[in-house]
């Protein structure tokens, strides 16, 4: 399948995440696993992109594949944010200052696991293409 900025607009992705993918793919891309990991650096909501074109199996196969990395995320991440919820609160409404330090640091230790759910989300993305 070859996706272009159209197809985007089409079914109201973001304007900003329109833009990022229009630039980097002026005349848009096919789902190829470079693509789809170059689409992950890039920040673009793939989950959102599988959610709205990809189709029955693909998608279920998709959602089979995304479930995993997500529960191992989730698990990696649970004492950072355990901790920072403890301090600040379900909303971070207790003391501001402290409450923005706490979220960095959490952010910190959970930015290498996202990443790697993020190349795992993107290689399932793109075999789920196949289907």
């Amino acid at each position: 399948m070859k996706v272009t900025a159209e197809m985007l607009r089409d079914k109201n992705a973001c304007k900003g995440q329109v833009l990022i993918f229009e630039k980097e793919w002026p005349n848009g891309t096919r789902i190829t696993k470079s693509a789809c990991l170059r689409a992950v650096e890039l920040k673009l909501d793939i989950n959102w992109f599988a959610y709205w074109f990809l189709k029955d199996k693909s998608l279920e196969a998709y959602q089979k594949a995304r479930e995993p990395a997500w529960t191992k995320y989730e698990k990696a991440c649970e004492p950072a944010w355990t901790k920072y919820y403890n301090i600040c609160g379900p909303y971070g409404t207790n003391c501001y200052k402290t409450c923005v330090s706490h979220r960095v640091a959490c952010n910190k230790a959970c930015t290498p696991h996202y990443k790697k759910y993020s190349k795992a989300i993107a290689i399932a993305l793109w075999e789920a293409s196949k289907i």
